[in-house]
């Protein structure tokens, strides 16, 4: 986390609704946290549900009276360890093409893929930096990234969330390009109040002949292949977005 953590505690305390000496106790031993002040932990901390589920057990388990019910819970926890392992993704999984639900759920909004590929930068940004920078919740983040690794766009080194080799490709006949071109385009009109020297933007109804038309066209395709080209060699430092439309006024 930030700043190795530092105020995480008093914060945390402070979302939890106790005082920040009794999170100090909870951490060293002494007292247990109740199921509301846990789900509460969770939610701070942007836990997944399977996450949340087995924090919960955690919290119920010490707390416990009997041998029986701690038996109990401790076939629940081997429960869910078991759905994890089964959708976790290990670094030498077998790729395999997305389904079409898996499809329809990546291709839904534009932060699946943007999430994607900052996970190839050689520092990637903590759950809070993304936070800000996307404008999105922890847990959304967190939540995206679980998907991303379910169905291998992304997998775990160590403690980071790194790209897979696997590529996305949307046929342009799919049901599902429209919303693709959407969400980016939807993205580029919400940052177009607010360009930055880095960015650029052009508009430009035109008119031109059938002929001319047909050689725009052709010299956006080349203009396609060589950005694709560049960035095939290209570090990944930066996120950016490239759209391009070319279209006859209907």
């Amino acid at each position: 986390m930030p700043r190795k953590g530092h105020g995480q505690l008093s914060r945390l305390a402070t979302y939890m609704k106790v005082h920040t000496s009794f999170v100090s106790q909870v951490l060293k031993g002494p007292k247990d946290l109740s199921e509301d002040q846990a789900a509460a932990a969770a939610e701070f901390f942007s836990l997944s549900s399977l996450e949340t589920e087995y924090f919960l057990i955690l919290v119920r388990e010490s707390r416990a009276a009997t041998p029986r019910l701690r038996s109990l819970l401790d076939k629940q926890k081997a429960a869910l360890k078991k759905e994890h392992e089964r959708v976790a993704p290990r670094v030498d999984a077998q790729e395999s093409p997305l389904s079409e639900d898996q499809k329809a759920r990546f291709y839904s909004q534009w932060y699946y893929s943007a999430l994607r590929l900052i996970s190839s930068f050689d520092t990637v940004p903590s759950i809070e930096e993304l936070s800000n920078r996307l404008s999105l919740s922890p847990k959304k983040i967190h939540e995206a990234y679980e998907f991303l690794l379910s169905v291998h766009l992304c997998h775990q080194e160590g403690t980071r969330i790194v790209m897979g080799n696997q590529r996305t490709h949307i046929d342009a006949d799919s049901p599902l390009v429209g919303r693709h071109h959407s969400n980016w385009r939807l993205k580029a009109s919400e940052l177009s109040l607010r360009l930055g020297s880095d960015d650029l933007m052009f508009t430009g109804p035109l008119t031109l002949s059938h002929k001319d038309a047909s050689m725009a066209r052709k010299l956006h395709l080349e203009h396609i292949e060589r950005i694709s080209d560049l960035v095939k060699n290209s570090g990944s430092e930066e996120l950016f977005c490239f759209n391009l439309d070319w279209f006859l006024i209907r």
